[in-house]
């Protein structure tokens, strides 16, 4: 899900307020912050569904790398992006395509009216070694 207590927006508030807590962070960009492209941008060659991570270059700015075809990183300005999102906590339905090593997979409640077996299979199929079930 992405809305409610259980969904995507609200496990990434919290999941970053709890890293930034832990590592005493005030900033929004912070080395290791999870970013998932939102919108695509033909300009940038950035896509809906890109995956990249917070880190700072040879010269100390921070920049958003992202694995580009072929699997060289491409490196942007954060400013520069286009919408993206924390990206921590992902609905299944974003998370298609993708692999992890491991998931935790919220299902938001047994009788919740998306929970389908369909939802679980390729919520679960993620993972490459470990899921969990919450």
């Amino acid at each position: 899900l992405r809305h409610g207590p259980a969904g995507s927006l609200a496990l990434n508030q919290a999941i970053e307020a709890a890293l930034k807590r832990r590592a005493g962070i005030a900033g929004a960009w912070w080395p290791g912050r999870l970013v998932l492209i939102a919108e695509n941008s033909y300009a940038l060659g950035l896509y809906n569904g890109d995956l990249g991570v917070a880190w700072p270059d040879a010269d100390g700015r921070m920049r958003v790398h992202v694995e580009a075809a072929g699997g060289a990183l491409r490196a942007f300005a954060p400013a520069a992006l286009p919408a993206h999102e924390p990206a921590f906590a992902m609905t299944v339905h974003k998370s298609q395509g993708s692999e992890f090593a491991a998931v935790a997979l919220v299902a938001g409640g047994a009788d919740h009216a998306l929970l389908t077996r369909e939802l679980l299979y390729t919520g679960v199929t993620r993972a490459q070694a470990r899921a969990e079930l919450w």
